[in-house]
């Protein structure tokens, strides 16, 4: 339920975004960068602006925004009709992504070309505010906060059940003595579920770490390129065993 309404926030601001950039297009909305258009997507296009290296550099950073889509597999299984509700959970995935990534994207270099997007600024705050709304920051500063809430949210639903097959499945005593493969008696893994939140707590403390300046490019680097060996070895895994 919590997830819900987390999810409802951001598909909200994404769908003000897509609105808002629809608006401006078939009105002819001006902007300090020119007239909104659709032409401005293609304007001055360079398919590597910075260079192929950096492409391939951002490349982990981008796909930090697609991790957890094995998420599904996961909540299928407490599902009513797994069978019916994962097939049609992964096809729903691509079209949900082109949607609301792409529409983003395009609404945004609608109203301001590629080339004029300072990476040092929110493009939805730049947006918002080019509409009129003087309390944009505020506004995705909020969806920002949600939308991590969000990830904590089913990263703990995750990895607590994660870590209760592992227990379950695994002779570890260590797992055994501190009883993160057992359940509660609302048949959820409670135990895992507190080791995992205490791990997560205690990752914080990276930000304080000598020598490390930026610990969010640290960890999602980190993290996108152990998920890419990951999927490499589930896609690799399947088909051989298809």
């Amino acid at each position: 339920e919590v997830e819900f309404w987390f999810a409802m926030v951001k598909i909200v601001a994404i769908l003000a975004m897509i609105a808002t950039g629809v608006f401006m297009v078939l009105t002819g909305f001006k902007t300090p960068h020119g007239v909104a258009s659709l032409a401005n997507i293609s304007d001055q296009f360079s398919l590597f602006p910075n260079g192929v290296m950096n492409f391939v550099m951002a490349f982990q950073m981008v796909f930090f925004a697609y991790l957890m889509i094995e998420f599904i597999g996961v909540t299928t299984s407490e599902t009513k009709n797994p069978r019916q509700v994962l097939p049609k959970a992964v096809k729903e995935i691509p079209l949900r992504i082109i949607f609301f990534y792409g529409g983003a994207l395009i609404a945004i270099m609608a109203i301001i070309p590629w080339s004029y997007l300072n990476s040092s600024d929110s493009p939805f705050v730049t947006v918002f505010e080019l509409a009129g709304i003087k309390w944009a920051a505020a506004l995705i500063n909020f969806v920002v906060l949600t939308s991590a809430a969000s990830a904590l949210n089913s990263t703990l639903y995750s990895t607590g059940r994660h870590l209760y097959q592992i227990a379950h499945d695994s002779p570890n005593r260590f797992l055994k003595a501190i009883k993160v493969d057992t359940l509660s008696r609302h048949n959820v893994p409670q135990n895992a579920i507190i080791a995992s939140a205490i791990l997560i707590a205690l990752a914080a403390f990276i930000n304080v770490l000598p020598g490390v300046s930026d610990a969010f490019a640290l960890i999602t680097a980190s993290s996108s390129g152990v998920y890419i060996a990951i999927y490499i070895l589930i896609m690799v895994a399947h088909l051989k065993y298809r």
